[in-house]
């Protein structure tokens, strides 16, 4: 085991869109609000599936698995502009390079 790679990390590989509908380090969720008398962290986490890597891969999850969402489910473009680890992410990926 080299020493970049932990037991606590694993390496990850997957296919981002580049249609990044104008937001940086585009992710997509499906975001399935409902109405809150007490906004307690564990039930706005609940309203939030993903992350996906492009919104046709969101929208055929949403479409998939319907039932188990409200009517007012929608997918959205969030921005990974705020993580770091992210945004080095993509900036490797756009360079060809690990």
């Amino acid at each position: 085991m080299s020493k970049t790679n932990t037991p606590a990390t694993r390496r990850l590989v997957v296919d981002v869109s580049t249609a990044n509908e104008a937001t940086a380090y585009p992710y997509w969720m499906v975001i399935d609000p409902v109405q809150m008398m007490k906004p307690e962290h564990h039930s706005v986490a609940s309203m939030f599936s993903g992350p996906f890597f492009s919104r046709d891969a969101a929208e055929c999850h949403l479409t998939a698995k319907r039932h188990r969402y409200g009517k007012h489910a929608v997918v959205y473009c969030c921005s990974g502009h705020m993580s770091m680890a992210w945004r080095h992410a993509h900036q490797a990926a756009e360079e060809g390079v690990e």
